[in-house]
């Protein structure tokens, strides 16, 4: 059976995530072979049916599809100083995602998320749509709340990614559809509509890539 991708559901996420002018990346990946193909492009050509179609492809060959969490420059590479703009604070919750939930719900302290997406049974990556944050401001802010909440502490980076809406997780056996629950979605948060967070060690952006993306 092959499994189609929800090319709609696809071009949604895209279009509310992210600036029309944006460009992001988009990686597609092999969990049996490794194979690993990446494009840094134009929302606009992400969203197109030409490029939509081609990951269709590839996930019904098996491949996992992802994007960058954030928005970043026309020539950028694998690091994280090539994260152009901060678009979202990020949690990947790859365990006990709805007690997660629960307890972000709880807290007066933080704002509502702004979408959830359901990567895979009982696992979630909570986003925050943002702006006014600079890199060490947000990856301050998400590793303070890994901790608070449990979450995975390695997917702080600003150079995170995450799954495509509308794709096929191929990491689990049966494959799972990749949903989201758009929440408060219109709406971007300031870095004081969050806790304050305790000053971290500065590290070298240059030095930095990309966060694992198969871990949900």
């Amino acid at each position: 059976m092959v499994l189609m991708m929800d090319q709609a559901a696809a071009r949604r996420f895209l279009a509310t995530a992210y600036e029309e002018d944006d460009w992001i990346a988009v990686l597609v990946k092999s969990c049996q072979t490794g194979r690993v193909a990446q494009r840094v492009v134009p929302v606009s050509l992400a969203m197109s049916s030409t490029f939509l179609t081609w990951l269709a492809g590839e996930q019904a060959a098996g491949l996992n599809v992802f994007v960058s969490v954030n928005a970043l420059r026309q020539t950028a590479t694998r690091r994280r100083a090539d994260v152009a703009a901060l678009r979202h604070v990020f949690l990947d919750a790859d365990q006990d995602g709805p007690p997660v939930l629960t307890t972000i719900a709880a807290r007066r302290d933080l704002p509502p998320p702004s979408y959830v997406l359901h990567s895979s049974t009982g696992r979630v990556h909570v986003l925050w749509r943002v702006a006014g944050f600079g890199i060490d401001q947000a990856e301050a802010l998400q590793k303070q709340l890994a901790l608070e909440f449990g979450t995975d502490a390695t997917a702080t980076s600003a150079a995170q990614m995450t799954r495509l809406v509308g794709s096929w997780n191929h990491k689990y056996a049966p494959p799972t559809l990749v949903t989201i629950e758009y929440r408060d979605p219109d709406r971007a948060y300031a870095p004081d509509d969050f806790p304050s967070v305790r000053p971290l060690e500065r590290r070298d952006p240059r030095t930095v890539r990309w966060s694992a993306v198969d871990r949900s």
